[in-house]
């Protein structure tokens, strides 16, 4: 995945959840009002899909961590992401749609680090990517 990715990913997520549930780049800022989601997307990893050909996919495994008060509340976040990126495709300048996939869902976790503590929900997305037809 690349950056276009990472960025196209953060504002899809934004945009379907305008008001309602913030989202976040990497980290939340201190005092942010829960509920709300991190997206967690590097730049993926690359590889062949014919042997002699030049590298022409790539696979992004992002993380969003949905982040609230209450253990229901984290998994009312986690729906909404859901609802955002089930079967949703994402587009990037010269690479085909791509189909996000989702892979995991942890339970609610409290994350004793914070007075109060918050709760927090996993969930692990696949993204795999391929250069635009005539690319």
């Amino acid at each position: 995945m690349s950056r276009a990715h990472a960025q196209a990913l953060l504002e899809h997520l934004q945009d379907e959840t305008p008001d309602t549930l913030p989202v976040f780049d990497t980290r939340a800022p201190d005092g942010a009002a829960l509920p709300y989601v991190v997206l967690h997307a590097g730049v993926g990893t690359r590889e062949r899909t014919r042997l002699g050909t030049r590298v022409d996919r790539t696979l992004l495994s992002p993380q969003t961590t949905s982040v609230g008060a209450t253990p229901d509340q984290a998994r009312w976040a986690a729906e909404r992401v859901h609802d955002a990126l089930v079967d949703v495709r994402i587009t990037v300048d010269g690479q085909q749609p791509a189909r996000l996939r989702h892979n995991l869902s942890r339970p609610p976790e409290p994350d004793l680090d914070e007075d109060p503590p918050v709760f927090f929900v996993v969930d692990l997305w696949t993204l795999t990517t391929n250069p635009a037809r005539g690319a």
